[in-house]
């Protein structure tokens, strides 16, 4: 039974780590954990290394549009009009060049 504490302590230390963190009121918690101001949810910005911030905006109603003369990208973003099927993804989910 000798050094079975310091495994254990190491489970611990791992479930600890691997465990569910979550934020403060007013806060979101992105999928790597991270927490961004709620303010910053579907604001057309990715502020989450995952993007999860802007993913189902348009189904919750928070999506907005964009001014004439810009596409708006499937995560709510608005880029110029013409850099819609330039051959180059400027929407990080790359729907500018879905269908040219």
């Amino acid at each position: 039974m000798k050094g079975r504490g310091r495994k254990e302590g190491r489970e611990r230390k791992e479930e600890r780590r691997n465990a569910p963190r979550s934020c403060y009121a007013g806060y979101f918690q992105c999928a790597e954990g991270l927490c961004i101001p709620e303010a910053l949810v579907c604001d057309g910005e990715l502020n989450c290394i995952a993007g999860n911030d802007e993913e189902n905006c348009a189904r919750e109603g928070k999506a907005r549009s964009c001014f004439p003369g810009y596409f708006q990208c499937a995560l709510g973003n608005c880029i110029p009009g013409n850099l819609v099927c330039d051959g180059e993804l400027n929407c990080v989910t790359g729907n500018d060049e879905a269908f040219c």
